[in-house]
């Protein structure tokens, strides 16, 4: 058997080790890791030696900007199921903290349930200690080969962060047609048809670090949560729980993107390219006014 596991690096290299240090398998395992900044601490982490000399191979992809989850998740699925022969492919937060024995649990719920769309694990979380009652859904979880042969990738027109979860598992419950996904699945979920929790887990979920350790990443949270979320309600018609629409826009047959299309899956009319080219600008250089250029946006300028 061959895992790979992914994660995304922006900042927080304290956090970003003790997730490489805490995977633990007794499976073959390779690591992709997508560092999205120029991180003087996580650059000369990536730059010593093997990160994680547990791992077979190593993959570090040097970005250096934020390019967004979608576009990170859909390379790993890329890699993992498409061009690869990878069993199961793990996505994870950089600020993870896998428990002993949980890994190993996970891919046992795998191969006990090999229709299920979503392996996640239970485990505490640190603004609420041992008080946390919910898994931790895309944080920690096996994205599992099944949901990726029925609906293909994720939706780069979501972009930087927030909706393209709901995205993913809402179109993976439309073309199973029965059940549901949240990002946090409770556990009075056990009997869910799309996901499976292991409720015995102990894994640590650090919550946020990375928006929270740096001020202007914050301010562009709060921009791009309200602006993915329009483009989610105007896809399926409603906020997540409250959809409306079956297809994409009401419009579009297919619930499934391709390799070849993921950045612009519905054509011109709904695609945002545009809007995308220039978050990548501001992206790229933290002191670019081309941002500005998106409507209500001027405050980031310097």
């Amino acid at each position: 058997m061959k895992i790979l596991f992914h994660t995304i690096a922006l900042n927080r290299c304290d956090l970003l080790k003790q997730t490489v240090d805490s995977i633990d398998t007794e499976y073959d395992w390779d690591l992709l890791l997508h560092f999205v900044s120029k991180d003087p601490e996580i650059t000369e982490y990536t730059r010593s030696a093997k990160i994680a000399p547990k791992a077979r191979s190593e993959f570090i992809c040097n970005i250096g900007y934020n390019i967004g989850v979608a576009y990170c998740f859909n390379e790993a699925l890329h890699q993992g199921y498409e061009t690869g022969d990878y069993d199961y492919v793990f996505l994870i937060n950089s600020d993870i903290r896998f428990h002993p024995g949980d890994i190993d649990g996970m891919i046992s719920l795998a191969e006990e349930f090999p229709d299920k769309a979503l392996i996640t694990v239970r485990g505490t979380y640190a603004k609420y200690n041992e008080d946390w009652e919910h898994s931790h859904g895309l944080a920690a979880c096996i994205l599992m080969p099944c949901a990726f042969r029925e609906v293909g990738y994720f939706d780069e027109n979501i972009f930087p962060a927030y909706f393209e979860d709901c995205d993913y598992f809402y179109r993976v419950r439309l073309a199973r047609g029965k059940g549901s996904i949240s990002k946090n699945l409770s556990l009075e979920d056990v009997d869910n048809p799309l996901a499976a929790c292991l409720l015995t887990g102990r894994t640590h979920h650090e919550g946020s670090s990375v928006i929270y350790s740096d001020r202007r990443i914050r301010k562009l949270n709060s921009y791009f949560f309200d602006r993915n979320k329009e483009y989610y309600i105007s896809k399926w018609g409603g906020e997540n729980d409250h959809e409306k629409y079956q297809i994409p826009f009401n419009n579009f047959d297919s619930l499934g993107i391709d390799n070849e299309n993921r950045a612009h899956p519905y054509g011109n009319k709904f695609d945002r390219s545009t809007e995308r080219k220039l978050y990548l600008d501001f992206a790229k250089n933290r002191r670019s006014l081309h941002f500005a250029l998106l409507k209500g946006y001027n405050y980031l300028k310097r």
